[in-house]
């Protein structure tokens, strides 16, 4: 058994020296003791909640049907010209089409009810369901207009008389056409009440204009259309912790749109946002919260729309329950954690997004599914990673916290300065590769008969402290290091049809 101490210098030293190790017998690297597995969260996960332990490797590989392609790639050195096969198996496509526009998202037929929708002109709402009254006068345009029992409305002509029935004046502002244009209104559970009597049912979808302030208080705005917002939602109760949910058939905040907790005291308080959709949940714009948000839906969309910088952020914690997330944009946790949950495989495209919990931990855990990272920054104090007894398949940005994994296979793609590797406990044939440094603080060891590990950098490969060791003794595996590396290109797509990697060392006297 051949050992190496690595507890006060680099394993190799990069920048102009590199060489390739390849130990053809099971072997231990001493390096530092392992340290306590980080708890990842459950199926619906909370700040800083774990199970007892991290699942086992057994069951079925994958939940879902896919087909997988491995794809072989190479290490070669200038110096000697062998190449070392290095196996990458990813079992999913990454999402690459994301909506032509939001409008997309927002269009079509509404479900199970008439359509609330303050952007429109159309007189479709009767006065007189509103209940008895005679007349009332409302502000349409800067005209005051007679409202009758047979008056027909728009939807914010509803919300106007409505105001003026319970309240006597009219906060919302409406244009000549009959569509919001600004103003305010609270949504509460008597309008809701109002407005379903108006349509003649309980409406389906509901659309709030740009400029229009929505407060809402209702609790739990269940709509089996639409949810669209254009202007600005706030959520609100008269009790302090409480949580407004929101759910819909497609759910979308679109560019200029904001979705926030209520701040503006008479009161009320903020409430923590849940945002439910049974067929995705696309934002462009801003949602942002005081306590936490927690989405969950088929796919996630967190997408720019006219040049829009999307914002998914919370005080606390940020939770997503979904197979397939989509971010261009930001999503952050302030002072938790950001929690990404499926209850099969976990797929994610992050090209040109950033998942960010600086004071907290990023979170990601599929069902005993793969778990497929395609793209994106993760600032974090620890970037934690369950797929179970399924692969994990990542090719991201930079990652600035440790990173702590459990799955069968792994293969890990880092385009950054450091790649700091905590414990990572895997089946068969770990690879990480990093654009800058592989940093060891605990030890790295595969159990299956035969299986390798290989660890690839364009910088240094270090340990700070004594006794860490990276191990296939228990299946006579071999040990790949490359430090000195030139990593050339960077993976832009995810196989079965993603692109061949190779990785060229210059010669050197590199030494251990």
């Amino acid at each position: 058994m051949r050992k190496k101490n690595m507890a006060t210098r680099s394993l190799y030293m990069a920048r102009k020296k590199g060489m390739l190790l390849v130990f053809g017998m099971a072997c231990s690297l001493p390096m530092l003791p392992a340290v306590a597995l980080p708890n990842m969260p459950s199926h619906m996960p909370v700040a800083h909640s774990a199970p007892a332990a991290w699942p086992t490797h057994s069951g079925s590989f994958y939940s879902t049907p896919h087909t997988a392609t491995p794809v072989v790639n190479s290490v070669s050195t200038q110096a000697t010209g062998h190449a070392v096969p290095l196996l990458h198996m990813f079992g999913h496509t990454a999402h690459s089409q994301v909506h032509a526009s939001v409008m997309a998202a927002s269009a079509g037929n509404h479900k199970g009810g008439p359509d609330f929708n303050l952007t429109s002109a159309q007189q479709n709402f009767l006065a007189g369901n509103l209940g008895n009254f005679g007349t009332l006068t409302i502000d349409v345009g800067g005209q005051q207009e007679i409202v009758s029992l047979k008056t027909r409305l728009t939807a914010a002509e509803v919300v106007a008389a409505e105001q003026v029935l319970t309240t006597g004046s009219q906060s919302i502002q409406i244009n000549s056409r009959g569509q919001a244009v600004g103003g305010v209104f609270n949504l509460t559970g008597n309008l809701l009440s109002a407005i379903d009597h108006a349509a003649g049912g309980a409406i389906g979808s509901l659309t709030v204009s740009r400029g229009v302030q929505v407060i809402d208080t209702v609790g739990n705005l269940s709509l089996a259309g639409r949810f669209v917002n254009f202007g600005t939602f706030q959520t609100a109760s008269d009790a302090v912790g409480a949580t407004d949910t929101i759910s819909a058939g497609r759910i979308v905040n679109a560019a200029g749109g904001t979705i926030e907790s209520y701040n503006g005291g008479g009161g009320l308080f903020g409430a923590a946002l849940a945002l439910a959709a049974t067929e995705s949940i696309t934002n462009s714009g801003t949602i942002s919260n005081a306590s936490n948000i927690t989405m969950s839906a088929p796919v996630v969309y967190n997408v720019s729309s006219q040049g829009s910088v999307p914002t998914i952020s919370a005080l606390q914690s940020v939770n997503i329950v979904t197979p397939d997330l989509v971010n261009q944009g930001l999503i952050a946790a302030l002072n938790g954690n950001v929690n990404l949950s499926s209850a099969g495989a976990f797929n994610m495209t992050g090209t040109g997004g950033t998942i960010q919990a600086n004071n907290g931990n990023i979170n990601i855990k599929s069902s005993d599914a793969d778990v497929n990272l395609l793209g994106g920054d993760f600032l974090s104090q620890q970037l934690n990673i369950c797929a179970g007894s399924g692969d994990i398949n990542a090719a991201v940005g930079n990652t600035t916290g440790q990173v702590n994994t459990s799955a069968y296979n792994e293969h890990f793609f880092a385009d950054g300065a450091a790649l700091n590797l905590g414990q990572n406990s895997i089946i068969a044939d770990p690879t990480f590769t990093s654009t800058g440094d592989i940093n060891l603080s605990s030890s790295l060891s595969v159990f299956a008969v035969g299986e390798s590990i290989a660890l690839l950098a364009a910088g240094n490969i270090t340990s700070t402290a004594a006794g860490v060791t990276v191990d296939t003794a228990g299946g006579g595996g071999n040990i790949t290091m490359v430090a000195g590396a030139t990593i050339k290109p960077a993976i832009t797509s995810l196989p079965p049809t993603g692109v061949k990697q190779t990785i060229a060392v210059s010669a050197g006297n590199g030494g251990i």
